[in-house]
């Protein structure tokens, strides 16, 4: 009876066993999922026989650009007035200047997380002829004498963002704006050559805002206002600047690279005026602009 039991209990285990075996055998090992950016995210999705963990690739977000570079070709009349030694001149309605292309060139360098180094630069020759005889520096100058003004301006400012995001972002600005300033008025004769000339070297400061907003994956809407007011001697010394563009490009949000290029149409109106040494100077230059931006 002892030796039946015995054997009664070797079977048992030896079931066991065999039972135990077989579920081992159905369960299937994988490799654990590897490491991505320091960080592990692991699916489990269900089998007959239990969980089964499968690695899930990560997208790293896109790098952000610190460095923004546009080139742009600026179609501008020149308007204003040029009030010096004797001479009130309106430059719209009483000279034959009439519309020029030019080139303007401006970059941003964000060296901080939210502050960003702006520089501008564009330069303006306009030339015509006047409409009627002006006196200038007591001088006699007829109608159809020559007159040139040329122009080169730079800037130099910071940006501090408040908010940046997928949507768009908005951004201070302050610097200042210096300006060189060239007025000359020319006339031939048969003796020789008639001339004046009026040289203005400007700086200005600025405060003014600037935003950016997404319009769709392959499209946006930028824009920026720059603003100094003070009166100095009864008369206003002044600078405007406003430029608002449509960005069009590739859908970069989806599509990474390490760089971007974004087509640029637009209409810019600067306008400067300075009173100095008794000589008032108001050049206004407006008009449509197309370019390039790129992003690195």
């Amino acid at each position: 009876m002892l030796s039946r039991h015995y054997f009664r209990l070797f079977l048992l285990w030896l079931a066991f066993c065999t039972s135990a075996h077989a579920a081992a055998a159905e369960i299937e090992i994988i490799p654990p999922p590897p490491i991505i950016g320091g960080e592990m995210t692991t699916l489990y999705t269900e089998t007959e026989t239990g969980p089964v963990v499968s690695p899930v690739s990560i997208v790293a977000p896109p790098e952000e650009k610190v460095l923004t570079v546009d080139v742009a070709l600026w179609h501008s009349d020149l308007a204003g007035r040029i009030d010096s030694r004797g001479m009130s001149l309106g430059l719209a309605d009483e000279t034959s200047i009439s519309a020029k292309n030019s080139g303007s060139l401006s970059a941003a360098w964000q060296f901080a997380e939210n502050t960003r180094l702006q520089l501008d630069y564009f330069k303006f020759d306009h030339s015509g002829h006047i409409n009627r005889a002006v006196k200038f520096d007591n001088l006699n100058y007829a109608a159809g004498t020559a007159i040139r003004v040329r122009n080169n301006l730079f800037e130099v400012g910071l940006a501090q963002t408040l908010s940046d995001n997928d949507e768009g972002s908005f951004r201070i600005l302050c610097g200042a704006r210096f300006s060189k300033l060239d007025t000359r008025i020319e006339q031939s004769f048969a003796a020789g050559v008639r001339a004046g000339e009026l040289k203005q070297n400007i700086g200005m400061p600025y405060l003014g805002v600037e935003g950016a907003s997404r319009l769709s994956a392959n499209a946006g809407l930028t824009g920026s206002a720059r603003f100094f007011d003070f009166d100095k001697n009864s008369e206003a010394n002044r600078l405007s600047d406003f430029n608002l563009a449509f960005e069009f490009g590739r859908d970069y949000q989806s599509i990474t690279a390490d760089q971007e290029w974004y087509g640029v149409l637009g209409y810019r109106y600067f306008m400067l005026h300075d009173v100095s040494d008794a000589n008032s100077s108001r050049v206004v230059y407006s008009g449509p602009t197309l370019g390039i931006r790129g992003k690195f």
